[in-house]
């Protein structure tokens, strides 16, 4: 969901500066690291005449432990641990993106306004952002900030509505994401499934060891290298994206192009060098990422000091993303200006 557009040769100088040692046997993982995930868009926006209806006038209820509101019925429903994501089937032959709804709870001591603000700053000191409107509202009954927005990648442009609350230490964060043509005929499915979201009494928030809000995490992330390391011998560098970031956002979700999801910080145990297929060279933390390439995956977090240098994403690739199964690294480097 969220890309820049800056001079990547200037970048790359910058990042070159201030580098800090790769490992000599780089872990293995996962190619194609795209999922599509959620995020919002404009429910004020006016249907087009003779517009389809493509969303089911039947709906379910789901009920997690946190959380219950009601879906369309014929949407999808994935449940992770700290996300639960609930997506649109395609519309027709001619339809090649699938708007989704998440629910993210995360732990908070911060105001509404304050969280909003470190959750959605970053974003509008981009001229690819536009926010359409910002408004006060409710969400389960709670004071609730509304926010719509677009914003434009090297990919697509997306649509986003997201509704923020703030109760008992917990933050609830209910995005919809669409495209800006699309967004008008799914208007009434979102007004009914955000109004009947309800939180449950006392519910908490389980967060994965060692989550991080720090500054050194939560902020754009631009891609250093990416190589793929073939499972029969031998690698490649692939094509660097030059202008999509991954955003780490304070909600604890991500966004990398028009893929998302949630992430955490962990420490790293000894299974996790043997799955990435490297030795041991001095990280003790991970990022790991749920809804990366349609699953969770993960990579060491380069540390010197209290500055957070480098993170990787390790991840499988198989056929017909890449021409042979393998195993793909991203290294990430700070982006200056956040």
């Amino acid at each position: 969901m969220i890309l820049r557009n800056l001079s990547f040769l200037l970048l790359v100088m910058i990042l070159l500066a201030g580098c800090v040692s790769t490992p000599s046997n780089p872990p293995s993982a996962p190619a194609s690291a795209t999922s599509t995930a959620p995020q919002a868009a404009s429910i004020t926006a006016t249907p087009q005449a003779g517009a389809a209806p493509i969303v089911s006038a039947n709906f379910k209820t789901y009920s997690g432990d946190t959380f219950e509101m009601r879906y369309p019925a014929d949407w999808t429903v994935r449940e992770e641990q700290q996300f639960v994501l609930f997506t649109s089937p395609l519309a027709g032959a001619q339809d090649s993106f699938q708007e989704s709804l998440n629910v993210v709870l995360a732990p908070t001591d911060l105001t509404l306004e304050a969280f909003v603000q470190n959750a959605l700053g970053d974003t509008f000191e981009s001229d690819s952002a536009q926010l359409a409107d910002s408004r006060e509202t409710t969400l389960s009954d709670l004071p609730a900030r509304q926010v719509t927005y677009t914003e434009k990648s090297a990919d697509a442009t997306l649509a986003y509505l997201q509704i923020f609350t703030v109760s008992d230490g917990n933050a609830a964060i209910v995005t919809l994401t669409s495209t800006p043509d699309a967004i008008a005929a799914y208007q009434s499915a979102a007004v009914q499934i955000i109004t009947s979201f309800k939180l449950k009494a006392k519910s908490s928030v389980s967060v994965p060891a060692e989550s991080s809000m720090e500054p050194e995490i939560v902020r754009k992330w631009r891609v250093y290298s990416q190589s793929i390391y073939y499972d029969d011998g031998g690698s490649n560098f692939l094509e660097t994206p030059a202008t999509t970031l991954l955003q780490l956002n304070a909600d604890q979700t991500w966004s990398f192009g028009s893929s998302s999801g949630t992430w955490s910080i962990q420490p790293i145990a000894e299974t996790d060098w043997q799955k990435w297929g490297v030795s041991s060279y001095g990280p003790t933390r991970k990022l790991v990422l749920n809804g990366w390439n349609g699953g969770t995956n993960d990579g060491p977090i380069e540390e010197s000091g209290s500055r957070v240098d480098f993170m990787w994403v390790i991840y499988r690739v198989v056929p017909p993303t890449v021409s042979a199964p393998g195993q793909v690294q991203m290294k990430f480097g700070q982006t200056y200006g956040g």
